[in-house]
């Protein structure tokens, strides 16, 4: 095709070469083509819109938006112009921008499933995830087959961020019905399932396993590292890869920051390959601390595999799992001699291809090595290293209820993590201390649909409007934790990011632990701090301990008591020493790659 458009250069076959080189995950090869048949035929909208979503996919921002916005004057009454347009904002993080191309869409074809699908994956980014699930099934009405799948799957997504998971399943489920061999709308379904309480821990493994034959039936032959210098001791070539090289909206910043930065350059020489568009201070911040720094979010599977193997990576660190914006097929092409999974995803990969995993004594239950197709590292302190954000929060000298007259529990975690039985726990504190208060926050909580319904839940196990108070994301994450005297961990699917924080501001967690990964969060990074009495696994014990911190003064000073301090002095905190222990982890595994022989277990503690 490409020889027959350099021989007859006519812009239909320009449009068809460019447009194949898109569909085939070739971004920077699609310009040109589509520059060609502009030069050939200045006024064709089709060209336009062509490269306005090619450069788009590049992270060439304000070039495609021009581009775009020319195919609309070249041809304002076609609604697929509109959509590209809106599609092109939409991925350059313009939301008003957007809205107003996918609106003008739908105006022009109102019965235009694409319209519909677009503007509903534009809420749930919103945080309007009640708009999201009306614009997702009147797009599910239209029936268009090459939509039904995308549709589905943002109508399981908007599901499962109100915590409907059982929905949420479904929807993923149907879409999968429709298109059994997409990665993303696979990996959205494993990732809903690690939040789904009610899903057995067994049946969910082997819905993990079941990723890589459902996405690469074939497998690809096996893979030769003749060439490698298999010397044991020799310095490593690490390479992570992660689409949370920036400050949101992924937890990387917090606790790959540490890893980047801290790793001795003279045993390791590091590679970040950054799977996403957006910059910003922390991008510049990671790309700084790299030996190397690649940009890889618009590279297909096979030119980044060729990358990795030219870099010639030792260890790739897969730092996303299952999480939005992933590369988990990439993993199973296995471009290192070496990879391993660093817990961010609270689950498996499932993938054979994936050889090991780190985790700790605490975060790792008696029955987690069963439930992983990796091997598991146990790292001697915590699983995870936190940075703080840099904020001028600090916290606060007292508790909170000296000022306000009345005890305030909390939980600043995602809405999809209050399941109903953290609904009905969190109930039966309020009834057991009937005099404290809830406070929440998360998106969309600042009122409208999704506020109204948080309050129903609760009214449902007889609390109160009053007793609750709810708030929507605020520029500085840390300041509201100054209001709290002590945070609340759902059950289940316990918080992470939202704990570290909650520690860090002086504000004791109470948490529940469980069998699976996501259930054990709080027992990990509690107890790196020393707060391991405050992790329980009975229902009874949870009100019990919580009545305790709201009517013993003491013992809820004693928690708070230096908090922020015995935590950087923690384990949670230790960056020199976590990161010495993740490369003796990855010093062993590359030993025994080495000599020729498979994964296994490896205990730092007992090292």
């Amino acid at each position: 095709m490409e020889r027959a458009a350099a021989l007859a250069p006519a812009p239909d076959a320009l449009l068809v070469l460019g447009n194949l080189w898109q569909e085939r995950g070739h971004p920077a090869a699609a310009p040109r083509c589509y520059r060609h048949a502009l030069a050939l035929a200045p006024d064709s909208a089709t060209a336009l819109t062509g490269l306005g979503m090619a450069l788009s996919a590049l992270g060439r921002e304000e070039e495609a938006a021009a581009a775009a916005r020319r195919a609309v004057r070249a041809d304002p009454e076609e609604a697929g112009h509109a959509l590209n347009a809106g599609a092109v904002q939409h991925r350059a993080k313009r939301p008003e921008e957007a809205r107003a191309w996918f609106r003008r869409a739908l105006a022009l074809q109102p019965d235009g499933a694409a319209g519909w699908t677009n503007l509903g994956s534009h809420a749930i980014d919103a945080g309007a995830f009640d708009d999201a699930l009306t614009l997702l099934r009147r797009a599910l009405t239209l029936r268009t087959a090459e939509r039904e799948a995308l549709a589905s799957s943002n109508l399981g997504v908007a599901l499962m961020a109100l915590g409907r998971h059982g929905e949420a399943v479904a929807a993923l489920s149907a879409a999968l019905d429709r298109a059994p061999g997409d990665a993303e709308v696979r990996s959205n379904l494993l990732f809903c399932l690690c939040f789904a309480e009610e899903a057995d821990l067994g049946a969910v493994f082997d819905e993990h396993r079941r990723f890589e034959r459902a996405v690469m039936p074939v497998p690809p032959a096996a893979t030769r590292f003749d060439a490698v210098n298999r010397d044991p001791e020799r310095r490593l070539r690490v390479g992570y890869l992660s689409p949370d090289f920036q400050r949101y909206p992924g937890p990387g910043y917090h606790f790959l920051l540490p890893l980047i930065e801290h790793h001795d350059r003279s045993a390791v020489e590091v590679t970040c390959y950054y799977a996403d568009l957006p910059k910003d201070a922390a991008t510049a911040r990671f790309a700084a601390l790299a030996d190397h720094w690649r940009a890889v979010a618009a590279l297909p599977d096979g030119e980044l595999e060729r990358l990795i193997r030219a870099d010639g990576i030792d260890v790739l660190v897969d730092c996303g799992g299952h999480m939005s914006r992933n590369r988990m097929p990439l993993f199973i092409r296995r471009p290192a001699p070496v990879q391993v999974s660093l817990p961010l995803y609270p689950n498996t990969t499932g993938l054979t291809a994936m050889d090991y995993q780190f985790s700790d004594h605490r975060f790792a239950a008696a029955s987690a090595d069963a439930l992983h197709t990796e091997t598991l590292i146990r790292l001697p302190g915590s699983v995870l290293c936190y940075r703080p954000a840099e904020s001028a929060a600090t916290p606060s000298a007292r508790p909170p209820v000296e000022t306000a007259g009345v005890f305030t529990f909390g939980s600043f975690n995602n809405l999809t993590k209050l399941n109903a039985s953290t609904l009905a726990l969190w109930g039966r504190v309020l009834a057991a201390v009937p005099e404290a208060r809830l406070m929440l926050k998360w998106r969309g909580l600042s009122g409208g649909g999704v506020a109204r319904r948080v309050l129903d839940a609760f009214a449902a196990h007889g609390v109160e409007e009053s007793r609750l108070l709810l708030r929507g994301t605020a520029p500085d994450p840390y300041e509201d934790y100054r209001l709290l005297d002590c945070a609340l961990d759902p059950v289940f699917a316990n918080g992470g990011t939202t704990t570290c924080d909650a520690l860090w501001m002086g504000v004791p967690v109470l948490s529940i632990a469980g069998e699976a990964m996501i259930s054990r969060w709080g027992a990990t990074m509690l107890g790196s701090v020393g707060l391991g009495g405050l992790v329980v696994e009975r229902e009874d014990d949870y009100v019990a301990l919580a009545v305790r911190l709201a009517t013993d003064r003491a013992f809820l000073e004693a928690q708070r008591a230096g908090l922020r301090e015995r935590m950087a002095r923690s384990p949670l905190m230790d960056e020199t020493g976590y990161v010495r222990a993740v490369e003796a982890g990855y010093r062993m595994a590359w030993r025994r790659w080495c000599a020729g022989l498979p994964p296994a277990r490896i205990d730092m503690s007992a090292a």
